[in-house]
Parts: structure tokens; sequence; C-alpha cells
């Protein structure tokens, strides 16, 4: 018996059967279905559009090929090269059913943005990225893996939790932002 864990999905709509075809290639994992383990990270997804809705779904991972990123150099680059869509070749990554790792958020967007710029290195963007408190997504990448998927239900986001969330979702990244800030005073010893 394979063990389920729950998961959720932020969207504009109900998703009961994901479809990879409509997903962005220009984001963290590349092209897939983006899910988290936490509830309230999904809400926030979802309360950036006018109707909100939170997915609700169990996932089995059982026969599928499951790669997990560390907050690392891999995890970086991998990142970095999604989102600035240098995929014309071939990655070691493209071989799995579901990858999980750090969701590239405005927790740590300011700091990824850094690194790509060349304003700080990797090994700093790695320490100062460390230290921010980041959620886990879960990413079907094929058709196997969205066989997996088992919608259970959906939360309709409105009003005052509405609100509530898209407050949230300010105050993440205006911390990031200090953070980072605070980080790179640190590292350079000022």
């Amino acid at each position: 018996m394979s063990t389920k864990i729950q998961l959720f999905h932020g969207s504009s709509t109900i998703v009961r059967i994901p479809d990879l075809s409509m997903s962005r290639t220009d984001i963290d994992f590349g092209q897939g279905f983006y899910l988290s383990s936490d509830f309230v990270t999904s809400a926030k997804w979802a309360c950036r559009t006018s109707t909100s809705i939170c997915n609700e779904y169990k996932m089995s991972f059982e026969d599928l090929k499951v790669h997990k990123f560390e907050l690392d150099k891999e995890w970086l680059d991998y990142v970095t090269r999604n989102r600035n869509e240098q995929t014309e070749s071939p990655c070691i990554f493209d071989n799995y059913d579901v990858l999980i790792g750090a969701i590239a958020d405005d927790r740590l967007f300011h700091t990824i943005e850094m690194y790509e710029d060349g304003l700080i290195s990797a090994s700093n963007a790695i320490k100062i990225m460390n230290c921010m408190e980041y959620g886990l997504q879960y990413v079907l990448k094929t058709d196997k893996a969205i066989q997996n998927l088992e919608h259970e239900g959906h939360i309709k986001i409105t009003g005052k939790e509405k609100a509530k969330y898209k407050k949230q979702y300010q105050e993440d990244s205006k911390e990031s932002k200090r953070r980072t800030k605070q980080m790179l005073k640190e590292l350079n010893g000022r």
C-alpha cells in the first residue's frame, strides 16, 4: 500500500485534471504542474488573481522517478536556467516525473535576481537564501505523475480571508528585501 500526501494548488479555477501543456516554461522548475504541501502558500498564490481557488489533492509517488533538491548551487542553477529560458539543451532533471524543492517566490526571488545580475556570488546567494523561510514545491513534470494525483476538492477564497493572504504575500516580499540587504551587509563586513 502506498502512502499518499496532501498537496494544494492555488489557481483562478478548479483544476480536477491538470494539463501540462497549459503551464508556463519560464518558472522555477520549468513546465509542469506546481503544488505545495502548505495550504497558506497555495492560498497566497491563488489570491493574486480575481477569482481565488485553492485546489486540494492526494498524491502517491509510487513508481515515479522523484528528485528532491537541496537549497544549493544545483537548485540555484536549475531555477536560473528555467527562469531565463535557457532550456534548449537537455538537462538531467528532464528525466524525472516529479521535482521537489524550495519555492523561488518573493522570499527568495530578490537574492536570485542579484545572483543573475552578477551582484553576488552563488555561495553568498545560497547563504542568504538558507537564512530565509521558504516553502517546498512539488512539480509534476509528466503525465505519469499527473495520473498519481487525485483531486479531493477545492476552497474558494473571498472577502477578508483573501485580503489577509494578499497582504501576507506583500509583507513576504518586503521582508525578503530587508533580510537580503541585511545579510549582504553582514557578508560584506559592513
